[in-house]
């Protein structure tokens, strides 16, 4: 299916131009614009941790000086790089893998924070190419509310200390929602086709589920050769098993009296995994592609993937309740339901208390608020902070409440009660249930997954939200 074919699905044709010429340009900026940003890895595998420092700064510049450019010129041109962080996001334990053994684990620390500063990078860009226009129309509760949540985490710093790596790694998940939405927001405001970032989905989509089947076929010492392990424990992370990859590359529940191996694709991680395969579910299903959407549900099971299932769950019965709905669709509701409760009930008696892990780790946040209501501090506790408080973990919102307390939970509890409102008055039926049904499974899936705050997760969701709420608001005249 061409581009036209997407646009004219999402779309109505007189709303855009033709769109070949919009790709052509838009791949030449991405690639211009990747050269720039991925640059200071090279470098700082020949010339050292000081040199990286420098280069960053000045790929980023010069990556701003390109966007501006090019969004000034034609704004549609850009439309590729709002797709860029999820890019990075599925390539990343890849290249990074390869260079790990010339990197210092300050620079992977610091490689890792790349999809987040390119994305702020290029809404700082469309913002000055805008000049008084405003393209965050519709956006700016974001900008308030992420300034907010910015706020608590430094005040936490000033009054309880700087917990290091964890304290950035923690900052920069909590802020990613926001950045990520507002990301959305400018791209689309600045005439960047969500025509685009859905093709270019759907490509990186095609390449995971090709990858992933490759390296599920490939013995485990294939990553070996990717350095993986070497690369988890620069990365701060120590789970990494007798067989040299990371523990969660089998799963915690037992199937047939065994831990199975488990498909993690480029990823490197079933977890991340599934959640953008639980997009790729939504998208498949809203671009109206059955192959895509097969393969996906394929990679779904490979992957045993609660979070995709869940999200999977959640886009069917938001199109029961939307659009089917009915004697038929009750009786769905209630068959993923029962689906849903089973496979609860089956983790719950087979597996090696990971499922009570993310639940506990909410629990323990909720229950001792009342004895710190600001939290312990920022990055004092979850899985990167190692520190005494070690019931609040693998849950996200746990973690929010854990570490900045009721200024923290309130900033980002406000802003997924604004979104769904919001989703709630999108006239067109079939992006009302994308959007809520994107919203409500990546918040799940943060609920009781700390991973998913990450970027790796959640910032393909809450990029595809900022478009079709922007879209909604230039529809609308005003929200009420």
């Amino acid at each position: 299916m061409t581009l036209d074919a997407v646009v004219q699905q999402a779309y109505s044709k007189t709303e855009y131009e033709k769109s070949d010429s919009r790709l052509g340009e838009s791949v030449g900026v991405a690639l211009l614009y990747m050269v720039f940003i991925l640059s200071p890895l090279l470098i700082a595998s020949i010339a050292g941790v000081f040199s990286f420092f420098f280069s960053v700064l000045a790929a980023l510049a010069v990556g701003f000086l390109l966007l501006v450019s090019s969004a000034r010129l034609n704004g549609r041109s850009v439309g590729l790089i709002t797709a860029f962080p999820v890019a990075i996001s599925v390539f990343q334990n890849i290249y990074l893998g390869l260079l790990t053994n010339w990197l210092d684990s300050t620079v992977i620390q610091i490689a890792l924070l790349l999809n987040f500063l390119s994305a702020i990078v290029v809404i700082l860009a469309f913002q000055f190419s805008a000049g008084k226009s405003k393209p965050i129309q519709g956006g700016e509760f974001v900008i308030w509310l992420a300034l907010l949540m910015l706020l608590s985490a430094c005040l936490s710093v000033a009054a309880k200390g700087f917990n290091g790596t964890a304290a950035i790694s923690s900052l920069r998940n909590f802020l990613t929602p926001f950045i990520f939405l507002l990301l959305g927001y400018v791209a689309y405001s600045w005439r960047s086709s969500l025509g685009i970032y859905l093709l270019s989905f759907v490509y990186l989509t095609w390449f995971v589920v090709v990858f992933g089947l490759f390296e599920r076929l490939m013995p485990l010492d294939f990553w070996g050769y990717l350095n993986l392990g070497e690369l988890w424990q620069k990365k701060g992370i120590p789970n990494v098993s007798q067989w040299g990859v990371p523990a969660n590359f089998f799963s915690s529940e037992k199937i047939l009296g065994e831990h199975v191996r488990r498909m993690v694709s480029s990823f490197a991680d079933p977890v991340n995994l599934g959640t953008f395969i639980g997009l790729s579910v939504i998208v498949a299903w809203y671009l109206g592609r059955p192959m895509m959407l097969i393969f996906s549900l394929v990679v779904l099971a490979l992957a045993m993937s609660k979070g995709a299932l869940l999200t999977a769950l959640v886009l069917f019965v938001c199109y029961v309740f939307f659009i089917r709905g009915g004697f038929m669709g009750t009786l769905s509701l209630v068959g993923a339901g029962s689906l849903g409760v089973g496979v609860i009930v089956y983790a719950y008696l087979f597996s090696s208390q990971s499922l009570a892990a993310h639940v506990n780790g909410l629990w323990s946040a909720v229950k001792g608020l009342p004895a710190y209501p600001f939290g312990h501090g920022l990055g004092g506790v979850g899985v990167l902070a190692g520190g005494a408080v070690v019931d609040i973990r693998e849950s996200g919102i746990g973690v929010i409440i854990g570490q900045l307390g009721l200024p923290g939970i309130l900033c980002f509890g406000l802003m997924l009660f604004i979104l769904l409102k919001r989703s709630l008055r999108i006239v067109d039926v079939r992006r009302k249930v994308v959007a809520i049904a994107a919203l409500l499974s990546i918040s799940l899936n943060i609920a009781f997954n700390e991973v998913a705050l990450s970027p790796n997760s959640c910032a393909a969701y809450f990029t595809l939200i900022g478009f079709l709420l922007a879209e909604q608001y230039r529809d609308a005249a005003k929200y009420d």
